[in-house]
C-alpha cells in the first residue's frame, strides 16, 4: 500500500495511520523491499475530503469538530487514524465515501471483509458497505460459512451482521455457538448480545433433552408391548420388524445397549442437560456410539430387516438445528 493516498484533488484533511510491515524472518525484508532486520514502522497518510469523510462516517464528523486540532502547513486539517485499525480496511471504506468505487476489490479476503465490517461498526457507516457489488462478496462467503469454524466463524458473523446477510450470520454464529465452551464469552460481536453462553446451553439442553426423550418413549414402548397394550406400543418407531417378539427382543436390546453406551459416554443420566465441552464435541460423542444390532437367527433375510432399526441418537444435533 502506498505510504501516501490521495482520495481527491479537492483534499482539505490529512489522516495519520501508525502501521507496522512486518520482516520475513527468513529474508529480513520488509513488505516495501526495504532491508530490516526488525519490524519497521510506518506512518501512512491520507489526503480525504472533509466533507466525504464526515458525511460518510457519522463518529468521524464528530471528531472532526473538535477545536483542539491543529492545521498543517498545507493548511489541511490534521486528523488521526486509531493505532488499533486496520489501515487497509479503513482505505477501503475511504475509497467507498469518495466514490473511487474502482479502487474497491472485487474479491476481498474474508480478513478484509471483517475488518471493514468491524471498522463500519465502529464509525457508523455500515451502509457504506451496502453498495452493489457486495452482493457479490455474500454469495462467496456463503459457501465458505457452511463449513466456518474458530476466528473464521466470529469473522462471518461480524460480516454477516454489518452487511445484513443473515444467512452468513447464523452460519457464522452456529460455528461459535456449536464450538464454544462454557465461559468463553461472547467474543465482542455485538448480534449477540451476551448470548453466545447462553445460546450454547440451549443446544446443549436440547440436544441431550431429545437423548432423555427418545430413551423413555423406548423405555415405555417395551413396557406397553411386554403389558399386551399394542396401541401405545405403536406411537414410536424404533425397531421396523413386523413380528411382534422379534420386535420387542430387539427393542429390549436397543435400550440395554443405549443406556450402557450412553453411561460409558458420560451422557447418562445427563443431569441438568449440562456437558462440559463443545456442541461439536457432544455429536461426536454421539456419533460415535455403538448399539447392538438385534440379529438372532442364522438367516440373512432376518438380519436385513433390523438394519435401519435405531434410536436415532447420532442425528439429534441434526434434527435439533
Amino acid at each position: 500500500m502506498p505510504r501516501r493516498i490521495v482520495f481527491t484533488p479537492q483534499a482539505d484533511a490529512t489522516i495519520m495511520a501508525d502501521a507496522t510491515i512486518m520482516a520475513d524472518p527468513s529474508t529480513g525484508v520488509t513488505g516495501d523491499g526495504k532491508i530490516n532486520g526488525a519490524d519497521d514502522s510506518v506512518v501512512y497518510t491520507f489526503d480525504v475530503s472533509i466533507p466525504c469523510l464526515t458525511g460518510a462516517m457519522p463518529v468521524w464528523r464528530k471528531i472532526a469538530q473538535d477545536p483542539a486540532l491543529e492545521h498543517g502547513s498545507d493548511g489541511k486539517l490534521r486528523l488521526k487514524l486509531d493505532s488499533d485499525d486496520d489501515a487497509e480496511a479503513f482505505v477501503c471504506l475511504l475509497n467507498i465515501a469518495h466514490w473511487n468505487f474502482d479502487q474497491i476489490p472485487l474479491t476481498p479476503t474474508v480478513e478484509l471483509l471483517y475488518n471493514m465490517s468491524v471498522l463500519a461498526n465502529k464509525y457508523g457507516c455500515e451502509r457504506l458497505l451496502m453498495m452493489p457489488i457486495h452482493g457479490e462478496w455474500m454469495r462467496a462467503l456463503r459457501i465458505t460459512a457452511k463449513h466456518a469454524a474458530g476466528p473464521l466463524a466470529v469473522q462471518l458473523a461480524w460480516i454477516g451482521h454489518v452487511l445484513k446477510d443473515l444467512d452468513v450470520e447464523a452460519a457464522g454464529l452456529k460455528q461459535l455457538v456449536f464450538s464454544s465452551r462454557p465461559g468463553d464469552g461472547d467474543l465482542g460481536i455485538p448480534t449477540t448480545k451476551g448470548r453466545i453462553t447462553e445460546l450454547r446451553q440451549e443446544a446443549v439442553s436440547k440436544i441431550l433433552g431429545r437423548l432423555d426423550n427418545r430413551l423413555e418413549a423406548l423405555r415405555l414402548r417395551i413396557l406397553s408391548r411386554h403389558d399386551g397394550d399394542s396401541h401405545n406400543a405403536d406411537t414410536y418407531r424404533f425397531c421396523h420388524a413386523t413380528n411382534p417378539s422379534e420386535v420387542l427382543s430387539c427393542e429390549a436390546a436397543m435400550f440395554g445397549s443405549a443406556v450402557a453406551a450412553l453411561t460409558d459416554a458420560g451422557l447418562h443420566p445427563a443431569k441438568d442437560h449440562r456437558f462440559p465441552g463443545t456442541v461439536n464435541e457432544l455429536s461426536e460423542k454421539l456419533s460415535g456410539l455403538k448399539l447392538v444390532k438385534y440379529t438372532e437367527g442364522d438367516m440373512p433375510p432376518h438380519a436385513c430387516r433390523h438394519l435401519s432399526c435405531g434410536l436415532g441418537l447420532d442425528l439429534s444435533v441434526d434434527v435439533c438445528f
